[in-house]
């Protein structure tokens, strides 16, 4: 186990460093002068030339991207092209707040997921089976952001229950954020439980079809212990990795369905960002998620090994 965590951590290096070019790469591709975009049609030559050289895009790419590695590894992250604003203040600011989002949305998702996949393998073939799989097959269907519409028209401007945008800081009121966060979780959830629910339904009765469950049953065990404790367990394990190769997904659609409610996370600053060509706060908020998403890979892989004693102990054989 230890040897296998050590090994995983090595290979974050070349990973890391891989991903940093590309982001440096792809953001260089955007189309369109930053500078150029800030002074307007109505540009100073003088002033545009001033400003390529004080953020260095006047030097070649090669070393645009050692001087932006260099100072990243110092602390620097640069500044806004934009509002001047240090691009590590503008993350870290927002960064809990998306985060906060997407641990919310995952919650929601397994508290659904879980219990509905468990019911359509219970009642295989019935109508609960036939009326959760339906709905599931919805949710897949419609996009992540005209959910996110249907729900601020239906409980915000029909029912005025909910506020259609904004955020409200947890310091200072627990019910204006609990407010505020109800509908971007609840789209987030809905774009994501209805694929576990289907990955735990199938996962389930294929457990169910094992022989230590028919032994289970036959040791007179009652039928909620066989389905809660001996197959829940092995049943959580493609769940579990599953998360892990969708969070790039999750991510991807907390950035829509903020822009859809206004919510001041990393994805609304980066759609900012992208409009404006603000090319330092494009780049720290793409290196940033990439690295989460790395990080959030090796966490889940450990998690499987923990949760599955075979692949654990096949790791350890691997690297003894």
């Amino acid at each position: 186990m230890l040897k296998y965590t050590l090994k995983r951590l090595a290979l974050l290096i070349p990973i890391v460093i891989a991903v940093s070019i590309l982001v440096f790469l792809v953001i260089k591709m955007i189309p369109g002068d930053p500078v150029q975009i800030m002074f307007g049609k109505s540009a100073n030559p003088e002033q545009v030339a001033y400003v390529r050289t004080l953020y260095g895009l006047d030097k070649p790419l090669v070393e645009q991207y050692f001087t932006w590695i260099g100072n990243l590894l110092k602390g620097d992250w640069g500044q806004s092209i934009q509002t001047g604003e240090s691009v590590y203040g503008l993350v870290m600011e927002r960064m809990p707040r998306t985060f906060a989002l997407c641990i919310c949305g995952i919650l929601v998702a397994l508290i659904i997921s879980i219990p509905s996949g468990i019911a359509c393998a219970k009642y295989h073939n019935k109508l609960t089976d036939l009326i959760i799989t339906f709905f599931n097959l919805v949710f897949i269907s419609v996009p992540g952001f005209w959910l996110g519409v249907i729900f601020m028209i239906v409980f915000a401007v029909k029912l005025k229950w909910l506020p259609t945008s904004g955020y409200v800081s947890i310091s200072e009121s627990f019910g204006g954020w609990l407010k505020c966060m109800i509908l971007p979780t609840v789209t987030t959830a809905a774009t994501f439980f209805a694929s576990l629910s289907r990955l735990m339904r199938s996962s389930m009765l294929e457990v169910l079809q094992q022989d230590y469950i028919a032994l289970a049953r036959i040791k007179g065990n009652p039928e909620r212990r066989v389905y809660y404790i001996h197959a829940l367990r092995n049943s959580l394990i493609p769940l579990i990795t599953n998360i892990g190769l969708q969070m790039g997904y999750l991510i991807g659609g907390v950035v829509v369905i903020e822009k859809v409610f206004s919510y001041p996370g990393l994805g609304l600053l980066l759609i900012t960002s992208i409009t404006r060509r603000d090319y330092p706060t494009i780049q720290g908020i793409l290196l940033i998620i990439a690295i989460l998403i790395v990080i959030i890979n090796l966490i889940t892989d450990l998690t499987y090994m923990l949760v599955d004693p075979k692949v654990r102990f096949g790791f350890g054989k691997s690297l003894a």
